[in-house]
């Protein structure tokens, strides 16, 4: 073997084809279409994914808070007050709702209120807080949704020993359609 074939066969080896350069771009082009595809669609979805998890999350904690307050409260009366009142029994705000009851245990009786209050955030958001009080006590407050549609997006309406509450969320320009919940529960009866 001469010297020059072993020089063309080393030189051969030693890079790509045009073949298999367009060949390869070829391929990445059907990789990545798909992929820059998804991705296009991920970030075009995404405010309105946010806004429906942030929705069904006050949702669930809607229902965890007010379904046991309502089943506790008791049916004297002036125990639900499900109008927009200045009450300051607990909250020192304006209610929504006021719920109140009474437990006894070995003759001492502890008297719960509980008051659902929309409050103005910083940042131009409202917010429906709950506020407890035991026994006239200091108001113990906790945030249930982080996204109400405005200072009114809370109705309350009491048919017998049912208590409805319905919430409007806010929209946001991917989702015009608001997210809306309910929750209810009944009272105690006598």
């Amino acid at each position: 073997m001469s010297r020059a074939g072993v020089d063309l066969r080393a030189r051969g080896e030693a890079g790509f084809t045009l073949i298999e350069l367009l060949m390869s771009v070829v391929m990445m082009g059907f990789i990545i279409a798909p992929l820059a595809a998804g991705v296009m669609v991920g970030l075009r979805t995404s405010g309105e994914t946010s806004n429906r998890l942030s929705g069904s999350n006050d949702a669930q904690l809607l229902a965890a808070w007010l379904t046991p307050d309502i089943q506790s409260t008791g049916n004297q009366a002036g125990d639900v007050v499900a109008a927009p009142t200045a009450n300051t029994e607990c909250s020192g705000v304006s209610n929504r709702l006021r719920l109140r009851w009474r437990e006894t245990q070995g003759g001492t009786t502890t008297t719960y209120v509980v008051a659902y209050a929309i409050v103005a955030g910083t940042d131009g958001r409202w917010f429906l807080n709950r506020y407890e009080c035991v026994n006239g006590g200091a108001a113990t407050p906790h945030v249930i949704l982080r996204n109400l549609a405005s200072s009114t997006a809370v109705t309350v309406a009491t048919s017998g020993t049912k208590v409805t509450m319905t919430v409007t969320e806010k929209t946001d320009p991917t989702n015009p359609t608001p997210y809306v919940i309910t929750a209810s529960a009944y009272r105690r009866t006598p």
